[in-house]
């Protein structure tokens, strides 16, 4: 953060940005399992899913306690799912990141914000195939509205060229898709389409058609591959196997590079 106090030091403020993406990741993993399932990621506190025992607190200190607790349940024994301490680690580290790429305290909480919303996203699509409109719907909103205050590092036209982008080719896509295939069901969902809009009004015109490149050869060269080692599909009505790839994570690691890097130096890369 080239504008913080400058007494600071860099590795002080790359701690504390560690630490606050370890917290937050912690509340994300209540909003991964919690939102597909309708409940409220408020109440009740967080207890075990399995026993139902309320945690204390120093049962929730993340990375900490589940390491001392040796991944299981103090109360009944319970494996505790490995995803917790991986999106607590990976929290942290986007938060690093976004830290070292941010110029100023304002563009480092508005960034955090929507690559922890596409985190969480990412996460409920991987395991449900679906988008929760309750995520994508608010992102959008919140987008909007930084974007009209000029609290974003695109300008209005630019955010709003990104949107219709970012809605309107996935959308063109998936009717052409429909049509040629003769099929009901879209090449991509309507979830991932929201946050494709969403994604062209926090990165603009030009982040949002790097978006969709990256994420797109992510998906052929890492999601294809892991959906067949893993067995992922779907079942359609008439009984027809069709494997499907959640292209949710994608649009994230797509929109996150775009982010990292930069749109000048994609476009140096493209070019030369």
């Amino acid at each position: 953060m080239k504008e913080l106090i400058l007494h600071i030091p860099e590795w002080f403020i790359l701690l504390s940005a560690f630490i606050w993406g370890l917290v937050w990741g912690s509340f994300f993993n209540v909003c991964i399992y919690r939102i597909p399932r309708k409940e409220s990621i408020i109440y009740p506190p967080s207890h075990c899913p399995v026993c139902g025992h309320r945690l204390k607190w120093y049962d929730n200190i993340p990375l900490v306690s589940y390491i001392l607790l040796k991944g299981k349940c103090r109360y009944c024994g319970a494996k505790i799912s490995m995803r917790y301490p991986i999106v607590e680690f990976v929290t942290g580290i986007i938060s690093i990141l976004i830290a070292l790429k941010s110029e100023t305290v304002p563009e480092f909480f508005i960034y955090f914000f929507f690559f922890g919303c596409l985190l969480v996203i990412s996460a409920i699509d991987w395991d449900t195939y679906t988008i929760p409109d309750e995520l994508s719907l608010p992102l959008l909103g919140v987008g909007l509205i930084l974007l009209f205050l000029h609290l974003l590092k695109t300008s209005p036209i630019q955010g709003i060229a990104g949107a219709l982008i970012g809605g309107g080719i996935p959308l063109l896509i998936s009717f052409v898709y429909e049509k040629v295939k003769k099929i009901d069901y879209p090449a991509l969902g309507g979830g991932d389409i929201k946050i494709l809009t969403a994604t062209g009004v926090f990165l603009g015109l030009y982040g949002i058609l790097f978006t969709l490149i990256i994420g797109s050869f992510l998906g052929i060269v890492i999601g294809y591959p892991l959906t067949i080692k893993t067995g992922k599909r779907v079942e359609e009505e008439e009984l027809q196997e069709v494997r499907y790839i959640p292209f949710g994570p994608f649009i994230a690691g797509g929109a996150f590079l775009t982010y990292l890097i930069g749109v000048d130096k994609l476009v140096h890369l493209l070019l030369f």
